[in-house]
């Protein structure tokens, strides 16, 4: 039990030390790699600070290249807007009515008589209908009706949409998109749409705006102050957004980046901050760059992590495999240790009992002090099949270590099998013991190719077998049959049986079966061992067919030719 335990602890301590190297390289190769990760993280994070600084700087200067593009509103007009009296930018949705307009009656009489339109929207440029319209649109309305040219219609847009916007614009560009083609309209109808939007928004924040002069977000648009014009700017989100689409469609972005525009403090693309990973400011601009695909960033680290997870596991799994395989050749080793201890005492036993009885029986036979001629012969009968014995079990012992050393030679040669049973039989019948030794021997239809000093062998160990473990007086049948070209030799005894515990070992060397019996018996546990490297030696086999209290037969099938 000590040895045990003590062999436990040094499996143990072996497993640690297996272990230990790997999993201190593992730790190793982990660590590095997540060094190499945060440098991987630094350098990008520069990279992303310096790219976010020349896109900010590109942005607030194209910002301000493009502001031509946006609406100009005087601040007079916002001011006018605060106090109630809409003017320029900010028309009267219900302007006052001038009955007996000179301009007017101009231009019922220019539209009546086809007269010069044109000059009419030029000479009265600040003239009004009776119902408080201005005059040079519905003149040039009229024009490009008339003429339906890219020009006429141009013309026409501008006054009506940003030199005279009126509360009869929307109507007047609908009614012209029935005589012209819509795609002549459609820029100008959308440009009135907006800047209809943005009327709505500053006149909602007029007052604010007066008393507040300053840049400043009024929901999704930006109003941008112009002291030098005494004026603002407002544009859209939108507009903010295309701009800074074009930067950044100008500068590679990494492929796990992604921009975000924070313009005086409003987001331009809404991406969510917590993926914020580097930023710089330039002006009202502070530009985000934001680690939207880590995977992309870290693509390489994670594949060097998986190999080196991959290694490790293998490396792990292989010490594993290599610490349970010497594990279990320990315990084979022990178990063999086992064995051949006991193999070693009972071969001392088997020699020492049947030596010590033909000595004192040769002694008594010398000495002349047996007279009985019977008892005489009795006694040289029990010195010859004690002898015959003995002989079996060395030539056992003998062969059983050539085969373990490789060593044991085989002659194939034509055999007489049915002689050579009938002889085996005939020599193990003074040792049966009582026991009747019955054959049933089927004719062959020639003569196997085997080594028949080896299959004798095989044969009398499977008699011996049987004699042991038979009751006295109960039949031994050995049988002999040829079939599809093989041989079958059996031996049938009607024993108690191989124990269901024991048949998966039975053929192993060393091994007795049921520890009753074992002591019971006599017998070293390699005879059966020697049968079954007979049988494979001939390219056969050995077969078991046991049940309880009904004996056992043990089959070796042969090839008639190896």
């Amino acid at each position: 039990m000590h040895d045990e335990d003590s062999s436990r602890r040094t499996f143990i301590w072996l497993g640690v030390l297996f272990l230990l190297p790997i999993v201190f390289l593992a730790g190793v190769g982990f660590w590095a790699l997540r060094e190499q990760r945060d440098s991987v993280t630094e350098r990008a994070r520069q990279e992303a600070a310096t790219l976010c600084a020349r896109v900010a700087e590109d942005f607030e200067k194209a910002l301000v290249r493009r502001l031509d593009e946006s609406l100009f509103v005087p601040r007079s007009d916002v001011i006018a807007l605060a106090n109630g009296e809409p003017q320029g930018f900010f028309y009267d949705a219900t302007p006052e009515p001038e009955p007996g307009s000179e301009a007017a009656e101009k231009l019922r009489n220019a539209i009546e008589d086809n007269g010069d339109l044109e000059e009419i929207a030029e000479t009265y440029s600040d003239g009004r209908t009776e119902a408080g319209l201005p005059i040079p649109p519905l003149a040039l309305y009229h024009v490009a009706m008339s003429r339906k040219d890219e020009a006429s219609i141009e013309r026409f847009a501008v006054s009506a949409v940003l030199d005279y916007p009126s509360a009869i614009t929307a109507k007047l560009i609908e009614a012209l998109v029935v005589k012209v083609p819509e795609s002549s309209v459609a820029t100008w109808r959308e440009r009135w749409e907006k800047h209809e939007g943005i009327r709505k928004l500053l006149a909602l924040h007029a007052t604010r705006l007066v008393a507040d002069w300053r840049s400043q977000w009024l929901g999704d648009h930006r109003v941008r102050i112009e002291s030098d014009r005494n004026g603002l700017r407002c544009f859209g989100k939108g507009f903010v957004a295309n701009v800074f689409s074009d930067v950044v469609a100008a500068e590679s972005v990494p492929g796990y980046l992604a921009l975000d525009a924070i313009y005086d403090g409003e987001s331009i693309r809404s991406v969510n901050p917590a993926f914020d990973f580097a930023s710089a400011k330039y002006g009202d601009t502070r530009i985000a760059a934001l680690l939207m695909f880590p995977r992309e960033l870290y693509r390489d680290y994670r594949r060097q992590m998986a190999w080196l997870a991959v290694l490790i596991g293998v490396a792990a799994v292989g010490a594993i495999v290599a610490y349970t395989a010497n594990h279990r050749a320990l315990l084979r080793q022990r178990e063999l240790n086992r064995q051949q201890s006991n193999f070693v005492s009972s071969v001392s036993h088997e020699l020492r009992a049947p030596v010590a009885a033909i000595r004192l029986m040769s002694e008594r036979l010398k000495s002349g002090r047996v007279e009985d001629k019977a008892k005489e012969a009795e006694y040289y009968d029990f010195i010859e099949r004690e002898s015959q014995r003995l002989t079996g079990l060395i030539n056992n012992v003998l062969d059983f270590s050539r085969v373990e050393r490789g060593q044991k030679r085989y002659a194939f040669a034509e055999t007489d099998v049915v002689k050579l049973v009938r002889e085996t039989v005939t020599l193990m019948e003074p040792l049966a013991d009582g026991r009747a030794i019955e054959l049933e021997l089927d004719d062959l239809s020639s003569d196997p190719v085997i080594d028949g000093m080896a299959v004798q062998q095989a044969l009398a160990n499977l008699l011996d077998n049987a004699i042991k473990y038979a009751p006295r007086e109960s039949p031994i049948t050995v049988r002999l049959r040829e079939e599809d070209g093989r041989l079958f030799l059996s031996v049938r005894d009607r024993g108690p049986g191989v124990p269901e515990e024991d048949r998966a070992r039975i053929f192993d060397r060393f091994y007795r079966a049921g520890s009753e019996l074992r002591r019971e018996t006599e017998g070293v546990g390699i005879g059966l061992s020697i049968v079954k490297r007979i049988a494979e030696a001939h390219g056969g086999t050995v077969a078991l067919d046991t049940a309880p209290n009904k004996g056992s037969t043990f089959t070796v099938e042969l090839p008639m030719k190896p």
